[in-house]
């Protein structure tokens, strides 16, 4: 039964869900921008967005089929145990951070150049 205390876990739970999905969100897109130069932008953000909104349509139809056949509660275990492998190997794994590169104020915006300490 759903209580009124279970009911504002749960809320709080999802709010602090979605800051955390926004937050990566946001982060993955300027980290790709950053990395990418100006005449390629376009097309790899576009790839992107493609790969990322079919992962998800993707992901959602594995995880019902998985569910119906196992049930839901092995499922969402195994996926929290996917998941926390995943990060591990990602934090073991450091891959080298973008170089930002500078902004011309004066210009038409990013120069090539990757230095900021002009």
């Amino acid at each position: 039964m759903l209580t009124y205390s279970r009911c504002r876990a749960v809320l709080s739970c999802f709010l602090l869900l979605g800051a955390s999905a926004i937050l990566v969100y946001s982060s993955c897109q300027t980290l790709i921008q950053m990395s990418v130069p100006d005449s390629l932008r376009g097309r790899v953000m576009g790839l992107w967005m493609i790969m990322y909104s079919a992962s998800v349509s993707l992901g959602a139809f594995l995880t019902g089929e998985l569910a119906a056949r196992f049930g839901v509660d092995s499922v969402m275990q195994l996926s929290a145990l996917a998941t926390m492998a995943l990060g591990a190997v990602l934090l073991a794994v450091r891959l080298p951070a973008p170089t930002p590169r500078a902004v011309d104020f004066t210009g038409d915006g990013w120069t090539d150049e990757g230095d900021l300490d002009r």
